[in-house]
């Protein structure tokens, strides 16, 4: 059985989950303290440092790969990202809470931090009775519960949802008809647009700790070529998806949100033959410019 002592408030209930089954005979020493974690053994004198609490469940699974064989251990490691993780993906098909729990367990042995469900649509929203319906969505409850037992370990859950195209499953009910562009992408500039997005959007991030929020915004190839084109006439469609960032980060603001979206609309609409992969882009300083600094872009690839 292993036993803890010294700083054990915020690692104690991962610890029992992750190392229950031990049957080593060892008393772990465990101070916050410090940047990273630090293992120090000498003979039966075990002392962890951790800075973070999923560099403790780490520095517990190095202790333990080790201890038998060695009569010192000395391991300090510093993290070179402030956060790494994962981004399952429950599109065509949910994992389940059970999985979800399972996963985070593992990360919390490779001490990260971070985990990102891709879900699309597929989560519950309070007056949208058919967002996700019949296609594995998750509710608020079963959301709120990955998220509790994430930070157990101090991982941090974040929501990544669509805002503007992979929805065609969402815009395939009737009620989605006056603020669809296309069968994949939302109405820019179409006032139940941005309704429809805050109730996503605050619904999305109700059941998370994290203030962070991934609001998708990728490979909206059809952008501005449906019903924006035969209400608006033709327009560039980075002036659109610009237009439309705007307006979300007016939506996130009001809800206290840190927003996060992936860059490749900036690539493709900048490149002349629309291809996120153009080595020869220059993306326009207009482009650069114009783009909200309250989101945060990520590199997809």
């Amino acid at each position: 059985m292993i036993k803890f002592t010294g700083d054990t408030f915020e690692v104690l209930e991962g610890a029992k989950i992750l190392f229950a089954d031990r049957t080593e005979d060892l008393t772990v020493n465990i101070k916050k303290e410090g940047i990273g974690l630090k293992i120090d053994k000498v003979g039966d004198d075990i002392t962890i440092c951790y800075s973070k609490k999923c560099e403790f469940f780490r520095a517990m699974v190095l202790l333990l790969e080790d201890y038998r064989d060695c009569d010192e251990i000395h391991i300090h490691q510093t993290p070179k990202f402030k956060t790494i993780g994962l981004m399952p993906q429950s599109v065509g098909g949910s994992i389940t809470v059970d999985a979800i729990k399972e996963i985070l367990r593992y990360m919390a042995k490779m001490g990260m931090n971070f985990m990102m469900i891709y879900t699309e649509e597929l989560y519950e929203v309070d007056g949208l009775p058919y967002h996700g319906y019949m296609r594995g969505r998750y509710t608020q409850a079963q959301l709120r519960e990955c998220d509790e037992y994430a930070d157990i370990f101090g991982i941090e859950m974040i929501p990544c949802i669509q805002t503007l195209a992979h929805l065609t499953s969402a815009l395939r009910w009737e009620y989605t008809r006056e603020f669809k562009d296309t069968a994949n992408v939302l109405l820019v500039g179409e006032e139940k647009t941005y309704e429809f997005l805050r109730k996503t959007i605050r619904a999305a991030a109700a059941p998370y700790k994290s203030k962070r929020i991934h609001l998708g915004l990728d490979e909206a190839f059809d952008l501005g070529f449906g019903k924006y084109l035969r209400e608006n006439g033709y327009e560039p469609q980075i002036d659109i998806f610009i237009k439309h960032l705007k307006r979300l980060v007016e939506i996130v603001k009001e809800e206290g949100l840190e927003p996060m979206m992936w860059s490749d609309m900036y690539l493709s609409t900048s490149s002349p033959i629309g291809d996120m992969y153009d080595r020869d882009l220059v993306i326009p300083q207009e482009i650069v410019d114009a783009a909200p600094p309250e989101i945060d872009l990520v590199y997809w690839d």
